[in-house]
This record gives structure tokens, sequence and C-alpha cells, in this order.
């Protein structure tokens, strides 16, 4: 009996091959080849997209280029707010190449386990948006990103303990990553956004984002030229990658000093912070003990 289907798998194998030998090793390159242009051309069509889009008219700036760029770096607190994007993207770039060869090489992931790490991490980073957009209302850039820290320091020092046996821990470090580097990428455009005088809010951010993309391509060279040898420690191999995880992740804690030094006025006390949440959860356990009571108390009665 004729079946339409197998005929189409008999079309599409006349063009492409066997399934089986398309998506082998081999053709590796030549199906990332595919998949690049294929972006370049949806980038390409988002850039005409993007031309459509109405724009605010922005009256012309008749000032020096020199001085337009020597104004920022007279401000202090941006100074300050510099040398911490800068502090923190030196961390950021240890170990940063080596994140998913380390995956491949020493755990012995196949690409769907690590297309499925960063499926949970997209997924986990969108989730958390919203709270994150929250938290930062109601306490501050510079105390949201204190949080972001504490919680990024951990993620690469989770990859120390990890082998080619206990892999799927990444998955649970995949959602903390994800909330980090969801808070991270608000925090980053609304710190500048925040200490900055409102005509002078683009040269800002330029500044800042030049100064911090220095920073990481700096790290992740050395990564490279300076990875240190394996290291055995209580008779567990340590890999090269994961002495720089390891570093990194200290690294990363260490960017709160910096961070202690930028003022925002916004900014709440994490103190204050803390006893604000726990008073909080105080009071949502509180209430929800109140209502089984009367609950029990209704069928009781």
């Amino acid at each position: 009996m004729y079946e339409p289907s197998n005929n189409v798998i008999k079309q599409i194998r006349s063009i492409f091959g066997n399934f089986e030998t398309l998506f082998c090793y081999e053709n590796l390159p030549n199906i990332f080849l595919i998949i690049f242009i294929f972006a370049g051309i949806i980038g390409l069509i988002s850039i005409k997209i993007l031309s459509t889009q109405p724009e605010k008219q922005k009256s012309i700036d008749n000032k020096n280029i020199s001085e337009i760029f020597i104004t920022p770096l007279k401000d202090k607190n941006f100074l300050k707010l510099l040398l911490f994007g800068f502090w923190w993207m030196l961390a950021i770039g240890i170990g940063y190449p080596f994140w998913v060869p380390f995956m491949i090489k020493q755990l012995s992931m196949s690409l769907l386990a690590i297309q499925v790490y960063g499926t949970i991490n997209i997924i986990s980073s969108i989730s958390v948006v919203k709270l994150w957009g929250k938290f930062i209302d109601k306490y501050g850039n510079r105390t949201a990103m204190r949080l972001a820290i504490l919680i990024g320091g951990f993620n690469p020092i989770i990859w120390v303990f990890t082998n080619h046996n206990t892999y799927w821990i990444l998955y649970i470090e995949a959602i903390s990553s994800g909330i980090m580097w969801a808070g991270v990428g608000i925090i980053g455009t609304n710190f500048v956004l925040s200490i900055s005088p409102k005509n002078n809010i683009q040269i800002y951010s330029g500044l800042y984002a030049a100064f911090t993309g220095i920073a990481i391509i700096i790290t992740s060279i050395l990564s490279g030229v300076l990875l240190p040898s394996p290291i055995r420690i209580f008779n567990n191999n340590i890999h090269s990658e994961q002495i720089l995880f390891a570093i990194a992740g200290f690294t990363r804690w260490s960017a709160e000093i910096p961070l202690s030094w930028v003022y925002e006025a916004k900014a709440k006390p994490v103190n204050k912070v803390i006893y604000s949440i726990t008073q909080n959860i105080k009071f949502k356990i509180i209430h929800f003990s109140m209502y089984i009571l009367n609950s029990n108390y209704k069928k009781n009665n």
C-alpha cells in the first residue's frame, strides 16, 4: 500500500542522505554553518524590523567629543561603579572559555545533555525576571547586586565537585545560574541609569559597557595562557578547568568589596532587607497557621 509519509522520507533521504549519517560528528561543521547562516539571516531581518520602530527625537549635542568622554570620568561615584564593573567582569572572565569544553571533554556530556542544561538555564532566567524587577524597585540595584554576587560565587564552585558520573548536579546549578544572570542583566543596565545624569545616560552607559567588556576579555585570554596544571586532593583529581572555576567563585565574591563603595540613593542596607524579608515570611506563616486553625475549628463545630 502506498504511504505518502514513506515517500516523503525517501525524497528527503535522496537529497540529504541517510538520517543516520546526517548528524554524525564529521558533518557537524556543515550543520553549524547552516545554523549560523540561518541565524545571520534572522539577524538581518531583525535589523529591518528595528529600523521601522519610532524613536524619540534628540537634540544635536555640540559639545566637544573629548569633553563628552571626560565628564563621566570626573564623577567620583561613577568611577567607583566602573571599578566595580571592571572587577566583577574580571571575575566572570576567569575560566569563561572553558565551560562547554569542560562539559564535553571532562564530563563526557552529549550535545543533547548540554542543550538540556542551556534550556533549564534560560527557563529559570525568564521565570525570575519579574521578581528581580520587583526586588530592585523595592531595595535598589546595589542591594540586588549583592544578592546576585552571592549566588554567582556559588555557581562555579559547584563545578569543582562534579565529575562524569555526577554531572546531573549541573542541572541544579543551571537553575541558580539562570536566576543569577537574570538579575545581573537587569542590574547591569539599571545601575548605570540610576546614578547617571539624565542628559548623559548614553555616554555613561557606553563607557561602562566598554570597560566591563575589556575586563572579561583580559581574564578570558589569561585563563587560556595561564591554565594551571591538574592537582590531586584527597584521592580526587581536580582538572585544570576546575581550578579556574574555584578561583572564579572566590573572585566573584570579592566583588562585594568595590560594590560597597558605590552610592545609590534608594539602596537599602542588607540588614534591613533581611529583616524585612524575615518579617514577611513570619507574617505569611502566621497567616497560614491561622487559616488552618480556623478551617479545623469550622469543621469541628
